[in-house]
């Protein structure tokens, strides 16, 4: 399981909620961010936050800081289906063209097309597969330490 600290945006349903939370880099966890130009690039943009719909039965409250569990397999199924079936059909569709000797452009087109179809189809399966068994879900421990909620976080 992974774990994430978000602050609750609102309550969608009886047993989900909106959280929101901001994006990390990995910029800012080393002792040479101040020297690093992605360091310094990264203390310039502007902080991104991310709002997610997460399991949640308890009790919360708008601005409540909650801990989030995300399980691994699902984070790693989730990201083989955005970036690895379309990048297997795009090389595929180049391999596969290649041996018919077809202009490089047509090739080229023809495989940027099926790498379309690809994200499509992501897509599809991932409104089949949204269901609460793959959603994250807001958890009151990690590892036996009990995580109280701070209600006088803000937005």
């Amino acid at each position: 399981m992974m774990y994430e600290k978000a602050i609750v945006a609102e309550r969608y349903n009886p047993q989900l909620i909106w959280i929101q939370s901001q994006v990390k880099t990995t910029c800012g966890s080393c002792q040479h961010n101040k020297n690093c130009g992605t360091g310094v690039l990264a203390s310039i943009m502007a902080k991104k936050t991310n709002r997610v719909l997460v399991e949640c039965a308890e009790h919360v409250e708008v601005g409540q800081e909650v801990t989030v569990a995300i399980p691994e397999q699902n984070l790693l199924a989730a990201s083989w289906l955005l970036y690895g079936l379309p990048l297997i059909s795009f090389m595929l569709t180049l391999l596969v063209a290649q041996l018919f000797n077809w202009h490089e452009l047509l090739v080229l087109l023809l495989s940027l097309v099926v790498m379309t179809l690809a994200f499509r189809s992501v897509k599809g399966l991932q409104k089949r597969f949204k269901s609460t068994q793959v959603l994250p879900h807001v958890v009151q421990s990690v590892g036996g330490i009990q995580y109280h909620c701070d209600a006088n976080k803000t937005l």
